[in-house]
């Protein structure tokens, strides 16, 4: 059983997004554009490649299958977003997607719109009296390489940061460090928050998640947030030839290259879920998992 966190931890994660904050800002105070460039290449490869792809298509949807050092890779980009490890962001989206908009839902703006951007997170005791946000999922336990990047996170995290500076001096921390995790902190966190008050209903579903396709285009499609609640297997969340999205694009390239099979997406044409690269044949059967 996961924990929830305590006063302690609680308070070291608001000094940890105040220092995160004002290191973002002091970044324009040493800018360079080289950094800077880089800080969004690293925000987008983390974000989209990392969590976007690694840990919500792949590991909490079940969307598709690759080789394990594709996976490998993924969820190493993914610890480099500051999102925590697999298992607890699987643990809270699949608890969202059960109860989206409701009391139940961590983080609904039905609460108060900067309570889905920021607050929820801070919510512990709430949060811990839920026994489904205690229990990690049962098939990322059973996943030897989700327990060793859950393990492994904080290592990874810090270590990267560590490294960041160490390579690159003080901007280059300042810029790949802070402005880069800021950054890709709040472009996620909008999808729980801008994602369910603004934008297009394409769906008529009950919760309140919608579309915004021009902030789909650097989220990786995942803004694209009203589509994917109508169709959550789906690996693909563009559901117009004209909605951006990146992680679509990313799982197509890597399935062209024979590198994901078995890839879910939604055809807008039959209406259901079409099957793109079935399971070669020489590659064992995963045990069952949930989605």
């Amino acid at each position: 059983m996961l924990k929830p966190p305590g006063l302690l931890f609680l308070g070291f994660a608001a000094a940890l997004l105040a220092a995160l904050h004002a290191g973002a800002f002091a970044a324009f105070f040493h800018f360079e554009a080289g950094f800077f460039l880089a800080a969004l290449l690293l925000w987008q490869a983390t974000g989209i490649l990392g969590v976007s792809v690694g840990y919500h298509r792949l590991l909490n949807h079940r969307s598709f299958e690759c080789p394990r050092p594709i996976k490998w890779v993924l969820l190493f980009l993914a610890g480099l977003a500051g999102q925590l490890g697999p298992i607890r962001w699987v643990r809270v989206h699949r608890f969202h997607h059960a109860h989206s908009d409701t009391d139940l839902d961590p983080h609904t703006p039905r609460r108060g719109f900067w309570f889905a951007h920021l607050a929820w997170l801070f919510q512990a005791g709430r949060r811990g009296n839920e026994p489904a946000l205690q229990e990690p999922p049962a098939d990322l336990l059973a996943d030897p390489d989700c327990r060793f990047f859950e393990r492994a996170y904080p290592f990874l995290f810090y270590g990267s940061l560590a490294a960041i500076g160490w390579g690159w001096g003080w901007a280059g921390f300042l810029w790949l460090g802070t402005f880069r995790l800021a950054v890709t902190l709040h472009s996620i966190l909008s999808i729980n928050s801008v994602g369910h008050v603004f934008g297009r209903r394409d769906f008529d579903l009950p919760d309140d998640s919608r579309n915004l396709r021009l902030w789909a285009a650097f989220t990786g499609g995942e803004a694209l947030h009203n589509n994917h609640h109508a169709h959550p297997r789906s690996a693909r969340f563009a559901c117009r030839p004209w909605e951006p999205d990146a992680g679509w694009l990313a799982i197509r390239s890597l399935a062209a290259l024979g590198l994901a099979w078995n890839v879910r997406y939604y055809d807008p044409v039959t209406g259901s879920l079409a099957i793109l690269r079935p399971r070669p044949q020489s590659i064992p059967l995963p045990s069952p998992a949930g989605t």
